[in-house]
Order: structure tokens, then C-alpha cells, then sequence
């Protein structure tokens, strides 16, 4: 048997966790047609990196057909329990119209079955067959599937558009094409040769062992609320068929408090689907903590941030209108209407004043100013004349303040000098 088809789990690891080999995590979610209080709560058996996933599949299947059940409040369970609880589901499945010889064989099956849980551990050899999605070719390890009325399904088909892999892939398993790959490549004959290498694209083509095909195929032969185990990636997992949806159960760890992820949508081949909650819901529509009915433990529910949508804001709540409400609305109006109108931005006289009287001084500080500036100009433009009064002789002011200094004497001296023309003189 190739490696390729080892069904253990190959997946990098997403977080850690104090389970140890052997004992998985429980994740309680509603479980329902409904999103009512009235949902049953149920575990989902996680895995760890590279654990059981053959059995831990059966088992989800199982625990959500109500045929497996986990006492209320545990959070740990060992894979030799989920084995214990899983033989006793196959007694339980015995059909009632067996004759004695059936009932026989049937026991017998059962103990065969039995004899290879080991095997579910470790994982399984399957080996496909690509004729159709239910296609395997039947081993002891797979007569548990039958037992317990469990369907397996892969969706690794070739494309019948195809005219030189699907004759060569489709009636093959693919135990049979490996084999073939490998003795033909090295033939003299050139048809051999060629086949080889249409099986060896083909294989390396579809190495997540989904084709568009094969997911047509899976949606069509489903049964709509079907509950099934999905071969796909060398790993098994838990699948229903809801509204014409393949989900997948989210049985790893690392999201084992997020309740937002309990299934991804398969809806490509390249595992695009989104994921959504226990109602069926986007994940994004959680609210942001969630109680676990059976434990009590409050869990936070983490928000996307690669598939972050913007949240929606809350409308404002509409109080209840109240006998109450009409009279508390029918006083404020009364209270408003006895306050006097006060025009919004309507000035006081005080604020008028106020800025006529800042006017007139910014006024009067620019006109003196100005006449500051001519004396000074005419000052300064005289003085290098020479002649007049004795302090022309004298070098020319050296700032600003000097020649203001002169020219305010000048300006007395212009005063009293108009005075005394007009028989006036100053005291």
C-alpha cells in the first residue's frame, strides 16, 4: 500500500492543548433543527495533531444521530472509551428481522470489526476507486462503516471531459494506478509510456484528492440531511448535507472555544468555504461571549480577523410607550413652552458697545500710527541738510524710539508755536 494513502492526519498543528495522547477535548454545541432554547447540547470529540481521525469521525456521526451518548458535564474523553461506547453501538444496530443464521453472521462481523478498532487509531488503509464517490475497494477495517450504517464518501474523480486520463483513471483504483505508473514508465512500449505519464499528472494534479468533478458528484449523490464521513487529504472527516450544502465538522483542536467555527462549508476544491456556527449561521453573527449550558464556563468567542466583516451596529431601542411616557412627554412640552425665546446669536447692547468702543480705539491707534510715520519720514529725510537748530548739527537718531522722541517735541513745539499766533500761550 503507497503512503500516499495512509489515512493519518497530515494537517500543521493549530494550538496546543493539556489533553495528552489518547484523551480528547469535548466541544458541547446546540444541536437542532432549530435555533430554540429547547436545542439538545451535544459533544464534539476534537482532535489533536495527527489523532484518530477514523475513529473520532465515526464516533461525531454517531453522537450526532443521538446513537452515541456522553453524559452532560464531561470535558475529556480516552480513545479506549470512544472504542467501549462504539461496540456497544454495533450490538445496538443489530437489525430485529435476522434469522438465527443471520444473527450468526452478524456476530461474528461484529467481533471481525471489533478485532481491528486498534486500526482506527493509527489509521486505515483505504484504497480508492474512481468510478463513483462511494467507490472503495472493501477491506475488514472498512466493515465498520457498513455495520454501523455509516456512508463513506471521497470526491477524488476524474473530469470526464478528460479523453486521456478518465479511460485510464476512471476504471482504475488507485492501488492499480500507482502500480502501473511505476512498471510502464521504463516499457518499450511507447502506448505504456505514455499511460504512465497521464496517471502520474493526473495523481499529481489532484493531490488534494478533490476534483470539481468529484464535488458535483458528492452533491448530487448525498442525501439531503445526510450524515456521513468524507475521505479526502489522506483524513476523515464528519459531513452533512444541509440545503443543498456539504458541511464539514470542525473537529480540531485549536478551535475548540471558538463556537463560531462548528462547520466549514465545502464549496471548492481549494477550501474557500466559510465557516459557520451550530445554528448554521456565519460565524461573524455570534455574539461576542457564549455560556456553556453543561460546564457553566463562559467562553469568549473571538472575532475573525482574514474573514473580518464589518459589524453591524445595533439600532436604537424604541422605549415602550407607557400611560407613564405620555404624561413625562406632555409635561416637558409645557415646560418648554413657558421658558422665553431667546434668539440664538442675537447681540446684547453690552456686546454692541463692547465692540464699537474696540473699533474706535483700534481706530484712533492706527491714525496716530500713521501720523508717527510722516513725522518721522520727514524728520529723517531732513537731516542730512545740515543746517537749522542746534540739535540738527547732531548725528541722526539711531532707533526707531529716538525719532519718535523728536518728533513728539517737534509736534509740541508746532502746538504751542499756533497757539501763540492766535494770542493764545499755554499755562
Amino acid at each position: 500500500m503507497s503512503e500516499i494513502m495512509s489515512s493519518e492526519k497530515k494537517e500543521p498543528k493549530q494550538s496546543s492543548g493539556p489533553a495528552s495522547d489518547g484523551v480528547h477535548q469535548l466541544k458541547w454545541i446546540p444541536w437542532g433543527s432549530t435555533e430554540s432554547d429547547d436545542n439538545v447540547f451535544v459533544p464534539i470529540v476534537t482532535q489533536n495533531e495527527n489523532g484518530p481521525c477514523p475513529l473520532l469521525a465515526i464516533c461525531n456521526v454517531l453522537i450526532l444521530r443521538n446513537l452515541l451518548v456522553i453524559p452532560p458535564g464531561e470535558t475529556l474523553i480516552t480513545s479506549q472509551r470512544l472504542m467501549d461506547l462504539l461496540g456497544s453501538c454495533l450490538f445496538q444496530c443489530r437489525p430485529n428481522d435476522l434469522s438465527e443464521t443471520e444473527v450468526t453472521n452478524y456476530e461474528q462481523n461484529v467481533g471481525d470489526a471489533i478485532s481491528v478498532f486498534p486500526r482506527l487509531l493509527t489509521g486505515l488503509d483505504i484504497n480508492v476507486k474512481f468510478n463513483s464517490v462511494s467507490g472503495f475497494e472493501f477491506t475488514q477495517e472498512l466493515s465498520i462503516f457498513d455495520l454501523l450504517s455509516v456512508p463513506l464518501y471521497h470526491g477524488w474523480l476524474p473530469e470526464p471531459s478528460d479523453q486521456q486520463s478518465y479511460p485510464l483513471v476512471s476504471s482504475s483504483t488507485y492501488n492499480q494506478l500507482v502500480e502501473q505508473a511505476i512498471n510502464d514508465r521504463s516499457s518499450d512500449d511507447s502506448a505504456k509510456v505514455n499511460a504512465a505519464i497521464v496517471i502520474t499528472d493526473f495523481l499529481e494534479s489532484t493531490a488534494s484528492q478533490l476534483t470539481y468533478h468529484g464535488l458535483c458528484e458528492l452533491n448530487r449523490v448525498v442525501s439531503e440531511g445526510e450524515l456521513c464521513v468524507f475521505f479526502r487529504n489522506n483524513h476523515f472527516n464528519t459531513m452533512l448535507k444541509r440545503n443543498n450544502e456539504l458541511l464539514l465538522l470542525v473537529t480540531d483542536f485549536g478551535f475548540l472555544n471558538e463556537l463560531g467555527h462548528v462547520w466549514h462549508v465545502l464549496s471548492d476544491i481549494d477550501d474557500s468555504g466559510s465557516f459557520l456556527d451550530s445554528n448554521f449561521k456565519p460565524s461573524s453573527n455570534l455574539p461576542q461571549t457564549v455560556t456553556q449550558r453543561f460546564t457553566g464556563e463562559e467562553i469568549d468567542v473571538p472575532m475573525e480577523v482574514e474573514e473580518r466583516e464589518t459589524e453591524k451596529k445595533e439600532e436604537p431601542k424604541v422605549p415602550e410607550y407607557t400611560a407613564e411616557l405620555d404624561t413625562q412627554i406632555a409635561m416637558d412640552l409645557m415646560s418648554e413652552e413657558e421658558q422665553p425665546i431667546q434668539p440664538v446669536d442675537s447681540p446684547t447692547e453690552a456686546s454692541i458697545a463692547t465692540r464699537q468702543l474696540l473699533a474706535d480705539e483700534e481706530l484712533a491707534m492706527r491714525l496716530h500710527q500713521e501720523e508717527l510715520s510722516r513725522e518721522i519720514e520727514a524728520f529723517g529725510g531732513g537731516g542730512g541738510g545740515g543746517g537749522g537748530g542746534g540739535e540738527a548739527s547732531h548725528h541722526p537718531p539711531s532707533s526707531k524710539e529716538e525719532y519718535e522722541q523728536i518728533a513728539l517735541r517737534e509736534r509740541r513745539e508746532r502746538r504751542r508755536t499756533s497757539k501763540q499766533d492766535n494770542g493764545c500761550s499755554i499755562l
